[in-house]
């Protein structure tokens, strides 16, 4: 006999993928001026799903970050659970991909010092105004003992430090069975046999 089935909603993600563009040696300090090449990653998981079409810039997606992670390649990382503090903020186009962003992720105290350094906290940041134009990659420690960056800004812009950002979906509808329909007929058939045993005893004796 046929099977019927019955759509069910999955949890759905909005996940986005940035990649940014490779430190430049003019902006390093210590550790990011030997060894790589270092570049900065994202991940974040979103629970925006239609809701992040035509978003205007600097609109504050901290609160639908579901989960994260960010490095830059030089073994220093942080995720949703280790960063002490962060702050997404974004704009996208009509079909919902980043067009514009700002993104502070930090640790505090960071996770190994330079001689002599006194910082109290290690930032990841990455920033795109279009309007201006301006791009930045960094990671820094807050007393300028350890710095990385890519950073261009005017008409240069696109031809270099100007990161990517892709978009996916992730989960969706699925579908699950549900008892055949001869099993369907069969129950209507019972329930309405026994409704009409109650009517007949209900019913009063003529």
């Amino acid at each position: 006999m046929p099977r019927l089935r019955i759509a069910l909603r999955a949890a759905t993600i909005t996940q986005y993928n940035y990649s940014g563009d490779t430190y430049s040696a003019a902006g390093c300090l210590a550790t990011y001026c030997t060894g790589g090449p270092y570049a900065l990653t994202v991940t974040s998981d979103t629970s925006l799903r239609s809701r992040a079409d035509s978003l205007g810039y600097n609109t504050d997606i901290t609160p639908d970050i579901t989960s994260f992670s960010i490095s830059d390649g030089s073994g220093f990382g942080l995720t949703q659970s280790t960063a002490s503090s962060y702050n997404f903020q974004i704009g996208t186009d009509s079909s919902g991909n980043i067009d514009w962003w700002q993104i502070n992720v930090a640790l505090s105290p960071p996770p190994y010092f330079e001689p002599g350094s006194s910082a109290g906290t290690a930032t990841f940041l990455t920033y795109y105004y279009p309007n201006y134009p301006q791009i930045l990659d960094r990671t820094a420690w807050s007393d300028g003992s350890v710095q990385g960056e890519c950073f261009n800004y005017g008409s240069v812009v696109t031809s270099g430090c100007l990161g990517n950002w892709t978009m996916q979906t992730i989960g969706g509808t699925t579908g699950a069975p549900e008892p055949s329909s001869g099993v369907l007929v069969g129950a209507g058939f019972l329930g309405l046999l026994g409704f009409l045993v109650r009517r007949k005893v209900a019913s009063p004796a003529r």
